[in-house]
């Protein structure tokens, strides 16, 4: 009884992979490379207006003080303090950009695809969140200074 479920649950893990593997040949890595290259290169200019907009604000004084705990602790080491920080918040950067601009393999093309793939989705999840974050920290400068 084990050896027909396991023989059965073989076979099908065979079909999902290969129905996978087909889907992930079919990807155009040109479109996805376009894709990617609009998507960190918003990652990265919503990373940037993040710091202005936080300098800016903790600029004016209080009542503005930044809420992450790292980076909090860092701005409180002084311009080196800064320093790493920014480094920290740009170190992701270098596996995102290896990716971005892999090139397609003859080798793996799968392997190539699915990494293509992954980013993408992260990226898309990563822009929705800086686009908050800078949304609301202009939203506090704004209504801040109002007041």
């Amino acid at each position: 009884m084990l050896d027909g479920l396991r023989q059965r649950m073989s076979e099908r893990y065979q079909e999902v992979r290969e129905r996978d593997r087909k889907w992930v040949l079919q990807l155009r890595v040109q479109r996805l490379d376009k894709y990617l290259f609009l998507l960190v290169t918003g990652f990265i200019i919503l990373n940037f207006v993040d710091v202005l907009s936080t300098l800016a604000a903790l600029a004016t004084g209080p009542p503005f003080y930044e809420i992450n705990p790292i980076a909090s602790g860092l701005f409180r080491g002084g311009f080196n303090g800064f320093l790493l920080a920014l480094f920290l918040k740009y170190l992701p950067l270098a596996p995102i950009l290896f990716v971005v601009f892999l090139h397609d393999s003859t080798k793996r093309p799968v392997e190539v695809r699915t990494l293509k793939f992954g980013v993408l989705a992260m990226l898309c999840a990563a822009d929705v969140f800086y686009l908050a974050v800078v949304i609301n920290n202009l939203h506090n400068l704004i209504v801040g200074s109002v007041i």
